[in-house]
């Protein structure tokens, strides 16, 4: 089963470094494989080892992009999926959230 992080960019409110340090945060503290994912419209200087996902238009702007992840085929991806906020600062190991196996979902 694959494992993705994914996070969101928009706007100008955080720049492509905090979309980095949050991926070298992730790559410190999570001992499994993963893929790193940004939905984003603007992808400049966003480090080339993290897969941006075009921001799809839709209604729904800013912050409220967040909601797509609920989508039955969100960007194809399959397996665990992980959100986590550009201003969230890790410092323990990730593993957990990966491991954890509810029913269904886990939000």
């Amino acid at each position: 089963m694959q494992n993705h992080v994914v996070c969101l960019k928009w706007g100008n409110k955080y720049s492509a470094q905090y979309v980095n340090r949050l991926y070298a945060m992730v790559k410190r503290n999570l001992t499994f494989a993963f893929q790193f994912h940004c939905m984003t419209e603007d992808a400049q200087d966003i480090n080339p080892e993290i897969n941006i996902l075009p921001l799809e238009t839709s209604d729904l702007t800013g912050w409220w992009y967040k909601l797509h992840i609920f989508k039955k085929d969100f960007y194809g991806l399959e397996g665990q999926l992980l959100f986590i906020d550009l201003d969230m600062v890790i410092i323990k190991n990730l593993d957990e959230f990966f491991t954890y196996t509810p029913e269904k979902f886990c939000i």
